[in-house]
C-alpha cells in the first residue's frame, strides 16, 4: 500500500489542508478537527480501499485506518504543516465543552504514549526476568533497566508540557524548561529538606508549596496553560530590539513562579483528591470500577472519550504508585 498516496486521498476527501485545524491519531485511528465537516465526503471515504470506516463523535472526525494508521499520518502532517499545532486556531470552533475537554486530552496526552507504552513493557520484561529467576532487585542490569524504563514516568511533566505547549499554541522549549524546573534537583532538595525540618520553602516571603512533582499530570498542564496565555503578553510588551531575550524571559519567569507558587500546588492537591476519590471507590466497591470500564470502554473507544481514563491512570501511579 502507498500510504503517501492514501494520505493524500483522505486528505483531499475530508475538504483538503485548509480545513484541517488539528489532527492527531491513537492506535487506530486519524482523528481530525475539521473547520466544517460538511465540507467531508464520507461516503467516499467509507469507500477509499486502506480506510475501515468513519466516525464523528467528540468534536473530532475520525477515519479508521487500523495498524498502519501511524504511516498514513506522517504524509498527512508533511502537507498541513501541523507539526506545532494551533489551539487559537481551534478555540473559534463551536464546540461543547465536553468536547473541547475530550479533544484537549487527546491532543496532550496521544504524543507522549509510545514513551509510556516503552516504560510499561520494559517493567513487564523486568517482572517476567524476576519470575523465571533471571535477575534480582540486587541486580546491577535488574537496575539499569529500571531506571531506564522509570525515566519516562518521572520526566512525565517535561513529556507532557511539550505536548501540551503545541496544543496550547505556544513555545514548546519554554514548556518543557517550566516542566524542567518542577524537576530540578535542586528543588527537589529543598522540598526533601522542608519535609523533614518544618521549615518552609519561600520565594520572597511567599510560601512555595513543598510538593514533589515527579510523575505528576496537573501541574504541568496548568502552567503550560498558564505559559499560553503569558507568551502574547510577553511578546507585545518587549520592545523590538531586544524581544528575542525579554520574550523568553518574560514569560519563563511568571510562568514559572505562578506555577512553584500557585499552579503546580493547586494541581498536586487535585491530583490527590482524584487519586483519593479513586482508592476510596476501589475498597468500597471494587467491583464497580471494571465492571463500568468493560461495559463502556467499546462505545468510549468509538467516541475518544477513553482518552479521558488515561491521566486518572497515570495520576493514581504519581499518587499511590
Amino acid at each position: 500500500m502507498n500510504y503517501t498516496e492514501l494520505g493524500q486521498e483522505i486528505l483531499s476527501l475530508v475538504g483538503g489542508r485548509d480545513n484541517v485545524s488539528g489532527l492527531t491519531h491513537c492506535a487506530t485511528r486519524l482523528r481530525f478537527n475539521l473547520r466544517d465537516e460538511g465540507k467531508a465526503q464520507t461516503e467516499k471515504l467509507k469507500e477509499t480501499p486502506g480506510v475501515l470506516g468513519v466516525v464523528q463523535s467528540g468534536g473530532q472526525y475520525q477515519v479508521i485506518i487500523g495498524n498502519d494508521v501511524n504511516h498514513v499520518y506522517k504524509p498527512i502532517m508533511a502537507i498541513c504543516k501541523l507539526d506545532e499545532g494551533d489551539a487559537r486556531a481551534q478555540n473559534g470552533e463551536k464546540k461543547g465543552w465536553g468536547s473541547r475537554l475530550i479533544d484537549t486530552i487527546t491532543g496532550i496526552f496521544t504524543p507522549v504514549l509510545p514513551a509510556i507504552t516503552a516504560a510499561g513493557m520494559l517493567k513487564a520484561v523486568l517482572a517476567l526476568c524476576t519470575a523465571f529467576g533471571w535477575l534480582t532487585a540486587a541486580d546491577s542490569t535488574y537496575q539499569v533497566l529500571n531506571f531506564m524504563a522509570d525515566a519516562a514516568f518521572y520526566f512525565l511533566p517535561v513529556l507532557l508540557a511539550n505536548s501540551a505547549a503545541k496544543k496550547f499554541g505556544c513555545n514548546p522549549y519554554i514548556a518543557m524548561l517550566l516542566g524542567g524546573m518542577l524537576l530540578h534537583p535542586n528543588f527537589i532538595a529543598m522540598v526533601t529538606a522542608a519535609k523533614e525540618t518544618g521549615e518552609g520553602v519561600s520565594f520572597l516571603g511567599l510560601p512555595v508549596y513543598a510538593a514533589s512533582y515527579s510523575s505528576s499530570v496537573i501541574p504541568a498542564i496548568l502552567i503550560v496553560l498558564a505559559q499560553s496565555y503569558i507568551e502574547p503578553v510577553a511578546d507585545r510588551i518587549s520592545p523590538k530590539a531586544i524581544k528575542f531575550f525579554t520574550k523568553p524571559l518574560i514569560t519563563a519567569l511568571v510562568a514559572g513562579l505562578l506555577g512553584l507558587l500557585v499552579l503546580g500546588p493547586v494541581g498536586y492537591i487535585v491530583a490527590t483528591w482524584i487519586a483519593d476519590g479513586i482508592n476510596a471507590l476501589n475498597t468500597y466497591a471494587g467491583w464497580l470500577v471494571p465492571l463500568i470500564l468493560g461495559a463502556f470502554f467499546p462505545l468510549m473507544v468509538m467516541t475518544g472519550t477513553h482518552y479521558g481514563i488515561i491521566p486518572i491512570g497515570i495520576n493514581n501511579r504519581m499518587t499511590t504508585g
